[in-house]
């Protein structure tokens, strides 16, 4: 039986994944090195793990890709390199090809992923702006996508292709980052900035704040309230 860890190295991509959707082939590489390394014994290769590995690669990015671009990418042209990736892994016989081929993967689907500078796209300019300025409202989607004007399967797109995020983990970011400054800069209660922060109840905001910063809020503002650096 493969032990866990090793599993873990071989099937979870998700990093180098992240690391090509964004187009740094320097870091995609440096993941696949690292993450490969126990491969690596040029005497004695295990070349079933090496091509396990390889086509968790290839299968973890393309559906990394058609999760993120869904239908703004040339699809067809994906399909291919998906393809084309699996007749090279059969070709995989030892490090050298191992790690010739792990390249040919990543630089592969480089060409299919859209360049555009989306921190400009007017419609998640415009969101990101409403979720801030709204952050003690409910904020679904669908109210969001209606304000600015544009429909919410394609806002949802758009947050998860230009911002990198979920519409969802975007609005929780915001509403920990307020309470954060609410917490260090105002002696506002705990129960006071659950609600500023979109949380109807504060035993659920204290949970999703721990969850997300290692500090229950009264930690939090106990460690850097701006009172407290200062007596510091």
């Amino acid at each position: 039986m493969v032990d866990c860890n090793v599993l873990e190295k071989l099937y979870d991509v998700r990093q180098i994944c992240s690391a090509v959707v964004k187009k740094d082939k320097d870091l995609a590489m440096k993941l696949f090195d690292e993450q490969s390394s126990f491969l690596a014994c040029p005497k004695n290769p295990n070349i079933e793990l090496m091509q396990v590995f390889l086509n968790s690669l290839d299968r973890g990015i393309y559906n990394f890709i058609l999760y993120f671009y869904e239908d703004s990418l040339d699809c067809p042209c994906v399909h291919r390199f998906c393809h084309n990736n699996f007749c090279s892994i059969k070709k995989c016989k030892c490090c050298k090809s191992f790690s010739r081929i792990g390249e040919e993967i990543i630089c592969s689907y480089f060409d299919s992923i859209p360049c555009q500078n989306c921190d400009n796209n007017k419609y998640i300019v415009k969101a990101k702006e409403y979720v801030i300025n709204n952050l003690a409202q409910p904020l679904t989607l669908e109210d969001v996508a209606e304000n600015v004007f544009i429909n919410k399967s394609y806002l949802s797109h758009l947050f998860k292709r230009c911002a990198g995020i979920t519409f969802s983990g975007y609005v929780l970011q915001q509403r920990i980052k307020y309470a954060k400054g609410l917490l260090s800069a105002t002696d506002y209660t705990v129960s006071e900035i659950a609600l500023q922060c979109g949380f109807s109840q504060s035993s659920y905001f204290a949970t999703v704040f721990k969850k997300n910063t290692t500090y229950t809020p009264s930690e939090y503002r106990a460690a850097f309230s701006v009172g407290q650096n200062a007596a510091n």
